[in-house]
């Protein structure tokens, strides 16, 4: 024999039901009696609905610490980069050129400045010109300047250690770490009221610490 399937409309109204009950838990109503009598439903079906309320709850912190850990990386890497810009813009390398020209005795005309180094011949060496000498230049460049601000390097460091961290790559935390520790509840082995009561204080502080969107809206129609 399969399992039934639910309706549309019965999935409607479970949904909906849940959502009110959801709110009423945020708001400190967890007695399952009372619940069970505000929403029209047996206490067993409200006891199963806190269950699944609970799971979406852990579900939805799993997905939150889950796209806080990205955004975090994305961050660092963005620290990590501009730090990398900042280093190479602090470099002040200084290029010095300097040139030298000396005259040399010219090889050709052994400084004669007559062609083939005969004093009595008709030409002028070629080489030369006919001043008996030739001007060599040597270019000599010398490079100076600061290796750069080694601040954004620091930066850069810490930077990649928090990355690291995060990734679970070192056990350590970086002095200016801010983390979120993964809460996991066994509501199997807990009572409904300590789990609802846990929750609802985890909640509350993870709320303080760092905003979160909103996760359901219970704003619309009643249940009649």
């Amino acid at each position: 024999m399969g399992f039934k399937k639910s309706s549309p409309a019965r999935i409607i109204k479970q949904n909906k039901r849940r959502a009110a009950i959801r709110q009423d838990i945020l708001n400190g109503l967890t007695n399952q009696n009372n619940l069970a009598a505000r929403h029209g439903v047996s206490q067993s079906m409200i006891s199963h609905d806190m269950k699944a309320i609970l799971r979406q709850m852990r579900e939805e912190d799993d997905e939150r610490a889950i796209l806080q850990r990205n955004i975090a990386i994305n961050r660092l890497e963005d620290v990590i980069r501009e730090a990398t810009v900042a280093f190479d813009r602090s470099k002040k390398n200084k290029e010095e050129v300097k040139i030298q020209y000396k005259k040399n005795l010219c090889k050709a005309c052994d400084g004669s400045g007559k062609e083939g180094g005969d004093p009595d011949a008709e030409q002028w060496c070629e080489d030369c010109g006919g001043d008996g000498y030739t001007v060599e230049e040597h270019v000599t460049k010398k490079v100076t300047g600061t290796p750069g601000d080694s601040s954004f390097l620091r930066e850069k460091r810490e930077a990649i250690k928090q990355q690291a961290f995060i990734l679970g790559l070192i056990q350590k935390a970086p002095k200016i770490s801010v983390t979120k520790e993964e809460t996991i509840i066994n509501v199997d082995n807990v009572s409904s009221d300590n789990v609802i009561a846990a929750m609802r204080v985890l909640r509350n502080l993870q709320q303080e610490a760092l905003p979160a969107p909103n996760v359901i809206d219970v704003g619309g129609e009643e249940e009649k």
